[in-house]
């Protein structure tokens, strides 16, 4: 994989529900974009996180979905970007709805963000596989002419 963007980390809590951060990056065009990260906090049942980017909803947390992470149970996702990356400035926002608690203190956290990009030729496999096979005969051939 190729590190296109880091960020170490993003959390959200009762006095910032919304976080936003800003990035550039050199799309290319026939390329696929993940987002990686770890996340993991202490929200209740009625608590919301949901994960945006460029204003597109890429990701929902909530205990509902029984996909939270807390403690040491920190939960490892990766998900497909590439309709919702743009060529230059981005932003991935994490938005915390129903923050507000009586004696708690709900927080969320995204740990080790990564946008990154599968490694691609521009040259189809298949194209390189017969490139190969070719060179192996030419390869063979010309032994062939050299012994006789």
């Amino acid at each position: 994989m190729i590190n296109a963007y880091y960020n170490p980390e993003m959390i959200i809590n009762s006095d910032t529900p919304e976080k936003n951060i800003s990035f550039n990056i050199n799309k290319a065009s026939n390329y696929s974009y993940n987002i990686s990260f770890i996340h993991f906090g202490n929200i209740k049942n009625y608590t919301t996180v949901e994960i945006y980017l460029n204003n597109h909803l890429i990701y929902v947390i909530s205990k509902s979905n029984n996909n939270t992470g807390s403690g040491i149970y920190k939960k490892s996702i990766s998900i497909d970007i590439t309709d919702n990356l743009t060529n230059g400035m981005n932003i991935l926002k994490i938005v915390g709805k129903n923050m507000d608690a009586i004696n708690y203190t709900p927080y969320y956290k995204l740990e080790n963000i990564y946008i990154n990009e599968p490694i691609k030729t521009p040259i189809p496999i298949a194209g390189i596989i017969i490139t190969i096979v070719m060179l192996c005969f030419f390869i063979i051939y010309r032994k062939d002419i050299k012994v006789r």
